[in-house]
C-alpha cells in the first residue's frame, strides 16, 4: 500500500487527493490546520486519515509528502522538515520553483512540482472544479526522484514534463504572473470610473473574460508577486513597451501596420492555444 501525505487541502491539494483515490492501492493522509476541512474530506472519502500538524509527516513513514500550501508556507515547511533531517521524498505544488528549490537544498529527496491547473477559486469547496488529467505538470529535481513522483502520481493521468527551475520561472512569469497582474490592473483602472453597480450595464464579455483571474485568491497572489518581484517587474516593463507600441499604431492615419500586427497576434494566439 502506497502512503501519501498531502499538506494543505485547499482546491489543488483536495483535487489531488480526490484523483489519487481512484487507486485502491493509495492511502492518503490529509494534513490541514482547519478541522472542518479535514472532517469534510474524510466524509467525502478523499482522504483516509487526518491530522492538523506537520509533525505527522515527520513521524510517519510515507512514500511521498506533497506540500500544497502557498509559497511562503511551503518554504517554512521545507525548512522545518530539513531540520528534522527527514529522508522521505517530498514535493510541492507551488507556482514558483527557484526560491522553493533553494529552500529544499538540505533535503536529500525533493521534487519541485507545478501543475498547470490554476483556478480563480480557492478552498476545499471548489476542489471538483480542478482536474489534473491531461494537464501539464512541471517537475524539477533529480532524475530518480522525478521518476518516483511520476510513478506514484500516475493515477492523475497528467502530462509530466521535466524543466529546470530557472526556465520554469522565466516562462511562467509571462504566461501566468503577468496575465494576473494585467487583470488586476484592468480592474483597478475601471474602478476609477465609478462604483460597481453604476458600471454593470456597460460590462461585456471582453471585460468579463479578461478579468476572470482577478477573482483569484488575493493572499496567494500577494505571495507570488512578492517572491517573484524582480521577474514580474521585468515583464511589466516589456508589457508597457508593447502597450506603447500599440498605442502608437492606433494614432497613425495609415492602418496597414496595425492590421498586420493584429493578424500576427491572432495567429500566434491560435497556435499557442
Amino acid at each position: 500500500m502506497t502512503k501519501i501525505a498531502i499538506v494543505g487541502l485547499g482546491v489543488m491539494g483536495a483535487a489531488l487527493a480526490r484523483q489519487l483515490k481512484v487507486s485502491r492501492e493509495i492511502n492518503i493522509t490529509g494534513i490541514d490546520t482547519d478541522q472542518a476541512t479535514l472532517d469534510q474530506a474524510q466524509a467525502d472519502g478523499i482522504i483516509d486519515t487526518a491530522s492538523r500538524t506537520l509533525t505527522t509527516a515527520i513521524d510517519t513513514p510515507f512514500d511521498l509528502i506533497i506540500l500544497a500550501t502557498p509559497p511562503h508556507i511551503i518554504i517554512d515547511q521545507l525548512k522545518a522538515l530539513a531540520a528534522f533531517k527527514i529522508t522521505t521524498l517530498i514535493m510541492d505544488l507551488g507556482s514558483l520553483k527557484t526560491d522553493i528549490i533553494n529552500a529544499a537544498q538540505d533535503l536529500p529527496h525533493f521534487v519541485g512540482g507545478h501543475p498547470m491547473v490554476g483556478t480563480d477559486h480557492a478552498g476545499y469547496t471548489w476542489h471538483r472544479s480542478v482536474s489534473y488529467c491531461d494537464k501539464t505538470f512541471f517537475l524539477s529535481g533529480k532524475p530518480n526522484d522525478i521518476a518516483m513522483v511520476q510513478r506514484l502520481l500516475a493515477p492523475l493521468e497528467a502530462q509530466f514534463q521535466t524543466v529546470t527551475p530557472q526556465l520554469h520561472d522565466a516562462r511562467v512569469t509571462y504566461t501566468s504572473d503577468l496575465p494576473h497582474i494585467l487583470a488586476d490592473a484592468l480592474v483597478l483602472t475601471v474602478m476609477e470610473l465609478g462604483d460597481a453597480p453604476s458600471l454593470q450595464p456597460f460590462v461585456g464579455g471582453g471585460f468579463r473574460d479578461t478579468t476572470r483571474i482577478a477573482q483569484a485568491n488575493p493572499s496567494m497572489w500577494t505571495d507570488i508577486y512578492h517572491h517573484n518581484a524582480t521577474a514580474v517587474s521585468d515583464a511589466i516593463r516589456l508589457l508597457h513597451a508593447k502597450l506603447t507600441y500599440l498605442e502608437g499604431l492606433t494614432q497613425q492615419a495609415e492602418t496597414t501596420e496595425l492590421t498586420t500586427i493584429l493578424e500576427k497576434i491572432k495567429t500566434f494566439r491560435g497556435d499557442l492555444l
